[in-house]
């Protein structure tokens, strides 16, 4: 899996031949980290939903059990003077399957899709709290208008 960023990091999922799991951060300015989730004390199955903030420097990840996923969030920011990410913060136990950013950034979707029950949240990532919650049984996708909005 590669994923292009519409910013300034490529991240591509790597196995390697033992049960270790990486994502390899490549800049723009042709610099390349490597991110071992073993830090993060979770093996690659456990990780089931990787997004990057569209113009900015942080990700999430939704991961754990698959009935009641943790969402994590990141910062790419300081991985040019560290070599390390920054995990801005854990949300526990959520009802969703997908995440979609804005195309604005800042704000992303939780999405609990197909069989989820249909459970949305919207998320304020600049403030860390809930902006709005629904609840639309058996959607199937999600997408935001391409102003953000």
């Amino acid at each position: 899996m590669v994923i292009i960023l519409p910013s300034k990091f490529i991240a591509k999922k790597e196995q390697q031949k033992a049960p270790n799991h990486h994502f390899l951060f490549s800049g723009l300015k042709r610099e390349v980290y490597l991110l071992m989730f073993l830090n993060w004390k979770m093996t690659m199955t456990q990780l089931s939903f990787f997004a990057w903030e569209p113009k900015g420097h942080r990700f999430a990840v939704i991961h754990g059990d698959n009935t009641r996923p943790d969402i994590s969030f990141y910062s790419a920011k300081k991985i040019a003077n560290t070599g390390k990410i920054l995990k801005l913060r854990t949300l526990r136990s959520k009802q969703a399957n997908t995440l979609h950013w804005s195309p604005a950034g800042r704000f992303i979707v939780f999405a609990g899709l197909n069989d989820f029950a249909g459970k949305i949240e919207f998320y304020d990532a600049d403030e860390f709290k809930t902006s709005a919650m629904v609840e639309h049984y058996l959607a199937t996708g999600i997408q935001w208008d391409p102003t953000g909005r």
